[in-house]
């Protein structure tokens, strides 16, 4: 088997089972860390809300470290530009249909790998490396080559002792030193190897990267001398092994570090730029190659008035989903149903291919056609509570982001799971139809889950839907479709009866409850 056909082979098993991987998140949201959050940034509770960890795992077919980085920078960030979305589109066309674009990208990529060491020492963060490492670094490697042409000079053999004795305090203090540089002797290197994969993509001369092109070859050019100093560092970090011993004794790997660093803090912008460019095209790749293996999808239809329908959508975590349909045109949902039945799935279902729809132009349904929206929804605010606040807070904390974003010229789809379960009943029902009657009077597609069925006579220009189960041989069966209308049933007794609650609980409920009807 030739080398390239082994590449191939690797990088075929590579997208087939990456969804096994394990991903360390703190490592790669670094580039969105530290970026501008703007208002499309997707906030904390949403991102937990959509379990969009394991939607990125999905969907995650890169095969570097600024592929990661940039892809979950992406999800965070669901474009409102209708232009940039188009202009991505074409790009994850062209190699849907250049397999052999498709291809040569890869393996270049491929070749570059991914990194343990975290970016954010070097290019998202300002530091400043002591200057005694460096100078102490520096004499390390010198007193070795001293002590060698003495002894050889003077014919002396007690210089062999001091020569072995300084070989074990400079494997002391280099690991010291490495350890005090936080791994970044390791990023350093992987920059530098960054550089010459963006040269080779530029090389590559790939017509439908256009702009692309012509900026790697820019920027590459500007950043020669950063990749010259890091050659020598990437040799000394791939065959740690077999250099370890030279690399003891003369301090090689700390030493070619400050070199390659003198090289990069006057470069550090352009190195930047090349690290998204290279994370971007990798992203966009990888999002190519994540739909050809994928059946159930299509590419979203944009729409100016504030809109959204959605036919057959499913949620892509989910390995048998339900799929159902949803329409909201300049109106809300309000969603009743017993618990269980599915109403947070749903809610979910329908935030989540909204945001693929504006990050990876892929929807999981068979019909996407809907606005640009701001992305926010209030299902799971316990997190709150661990955050040291009140649950009610948490909540209304969450429910007013959305309340503010209502007020914006783009539009905001919000996803709401029982607003103010955290409170009275008196209080919440109330407080919950103003909330939805300002959202849905503002610019925002509300859907709204709720089990209080008093709300839906309180809320305007709203439509109701509904999800039910059926309760057969003692145990409840749930079919997870939306239907028309509001829920005529409740399972909260049915599902004490089948805990086994003792039966005066039962009875005693079940007859106050008449009192209520």
């Amino acid at each position: 088997m030739t080398n390239d056909s082994m590449i191939k082979t690797r990088i075929q098993l590579k997208l087939e089972h990456d969804e096994e991987k394990k991903v360390d998140f703190t490592q790669i949201s670094s580039l969105s860390d530290n970026s501008e959050k703007e208002e499309n940034y997707i906030d904390d509770l949403t991102f937990n809300d959509l379990n969009l960890k394991n939607i990125f795992k999905k969907i995650d077919k890169t095969f570097t470290t600024p592929g990661q980085e940039v892809l979950y920078h992406m999800l965070r960030r669901p474009l409102i530009d209708k232009e940039k979305l188009e202009a991505r589109k074409k790009i994850i066309d062209s190699f849907e249909k250049n397999q052999k674009a498709s291809d040569d990208v890869a393996e270049t990529l491929f070749k570059l790998d991914k990194t343990f060491a975290n970016s954010k020492s070097i290019l998202w963060s300002e530091f400043q490396d002591s200057e005694l490492l460096s100078v102490v670094s520096k004499a390390l490697a010198i007193t070795p080559i001293i002590w060698i042409i003495l002894g050889i000079v003077l014919m002396a053999p007690s210089y062999a002792f001091l020569f072995f004795a300084n070989l074990i305090v400079n494997s002391i203090l280099n690991m010291k030193i490495e350890n005090a540089l936080m791994g970044r002797t390791k990023i350093a290197g992987y920059l530098a190897e960054t550089i010459k994969t963006a040269e080779r993509i530029a090389d590559l001369n790939l017509e439908f990267l256009g702009d692309y092109n012509s900026n790697l070859k820019e920027l590459t050019k500007s950043c020669r001398g950063v990749k010259r100093a890091g050659r020598l560092l990437t040799k000394i970090i791939k065959f740690n092994e077999l250099l370890d011993i030279f690399n003891n004794i003369f301090v090689l790997e700390v030493n070619c570090y400050f070199v390659i660093m003198k090289q990069l803090k006057s470069r550090k912008e352009e190195l930047r730029q090349i690290y998204y460019i290279v994370g971007e095209i990798d992203t966009i790749l990888s999002i190519s190659n994540f739909r050809k293996m994928q059946s159930n999808i299509s590419d979203p239809m944009f729409v100016e008035e504030k809109y959204l329908k959605m036919t057959d959508m499913v949620h892509p975590l989910i390995k048998e989903p339900i799929s159902n349909n949803v329409v909201l045109d300049n109106h809300g949902i309000m969603i009743t149903g017993s618990n269980m039945s599915g109403k947070s799935t749903f809610l979910r279902t329908v935030g989540i291919n909204a945001l693929l729809a504006q990050t990876i132009l892929t929807t999981f349904s068979k019909e996407y056609k809907g606005s640009i929206f701001y992305i926010s929804s209030s299902i799971s605010p316990e997190d709150s509570i661990v955050e040291g606040k009140s649950y009610y807070l948490g909540e209304a904390e969450g429910i007013l982001r959305i309340v503010n974003k209502s007020k914006l010229k783009v539009p905001t789809l919000a996803m709401i799971d029982e607003i103010f379960r955290g409170t009275n009943p008196v209080e919440r029902i109330s407080a919950a139809a103003n909330i939805s009657n300002y959202l849905v009077e503002n610019n925002a597609l509300p859907l709204i889950a709720t089990h209080d069925l008093e709300l839906t006579k309180m809320v305007n220009n709203f439509k109701f839907f509904y999800l039910k189960e059926d309760v057969k041989d003692g145990g409840m069966t749930f079919d997870y479709k939306l239907r028309e209308g509001i829920s005529p049933t409740r399972n909260a007794i049915k599902l004490l009866k089948m805990l086994g609650y003792p039966k005066i609980i039962i009875d005693t409920t079940e007859e106050q409850i008449k009192h209520y009807k």
